[in-house]
């Protein structure tokens, strides 16, 4: 299985979603496609869990992380949210830190603070 995910950026998540299968809808792949398009940003998701944010922080900075976002998706700019958050922990946000993160993540945690990743955490749970 595979699962594209990306950035709504404000746009409606369901239209870019038909869209990314549309385009590839008359395309035969070796395994089950699945798109996803969170509302704002992945950034949001990757808030909804500080002791996810915590434990990657404290092994690079030996800095915790007490801010929880309790409805990350509908901060305006979950990006600059996050990347503030690490800059105060004292950690660059990197592709390899949000993916440090996203792999600590509790689904429970981000499916309560985040409303559409309920769609993907049914998918992961697969």
């Amino acid at each position: 299985m595979a699962i594209v995910i990306v950035d709504a950026d404000m746009h409606d998540p369901s239209q870019l979603e038909a869209e990314m299968r549309a385009r590839v809808e008359n395309r035969q792949y070796p395994f089950a496609l699945h798109f996803h398009a969170v509302r704002r940003a992945m950034e949001a998701w990757l808030l909804a869990d500080s002791k996810a944010i915590s434990a990657v922080t404290e092994r690079r900075s030996g800095r915790s992380v007490t801010k929880s976002h309790h409805a990350p998706e509908e901060l305006v700019d979950p990006k600059a949210t996050f990347r503030a958050l690490l800059t105060d922990s004292k950690v660059d946000y990197t592709s390899v830190v949000g993916a440090e993160i996203a792999r600590q993540i509790d689904l429970e945690v981000l499916a309560a603070r985040c409303p559409r990743s309920g769609l993907f955490a049914n998918l992961v749970d697969c």
